[in-house]
């Protein structure tokens, strides 16, 4: 929400509205949306690379609200996990990957490992 709104701000002329705010100090920025979509995390950084934003900040996680505030995530500082999978493949359960997107392809984004003492179970 942070970009969309920041960027309809500055088309509307707001160009201030980033000035003095640094973002280069930023190691972990959280996006744990439902769904996490690569869009979305590109987007932020397309907006807030030039004031220091690092992608590498950005922290693609699962956490369950009724639960915990985190169930996995990445554990070192590298870029997100973004890949592209066979749609019709996927909706049959199975990953087929694919070096480019078209409209027969599905944009997933990994949301790390289990931590430590979590044991996630996929249950229908």
């Amino acid at each position: 929400f942070t970009a969309k709104r920041v960027r309809r701000e500055i088309s509307r002329g707001n160009s201030n509205l980033l000035n003095g705010l640094n973002l280069s100090c930023w190691k972990i920025a959280g996006n744990g949306g439902e769904p996490v979509r690569a869009s979305t995390l590109k987007t932020f950084f397309r907006t807030f690379q030039h004031i220091g934003f690092d992608y590498n900040a950005a922290f693609p996680c699962f956490g369950l609200a009724e639960h915990t505030i985190m169930v996995s995530g990445r554990q070192n500082w590298r870029e997100p996990t973004v890949i592209r999978v066979d749609d019709k493949e996927f909706q049959r359960g199975k990953i087929m990957l694919l070096e480019d997107s078209d409209s027969s392809t599905t944009v997933l984004v990994g949301c790390g490992e289990a931590y430590a003492g979590v044991q996630i179970e996929i249950v229908d």
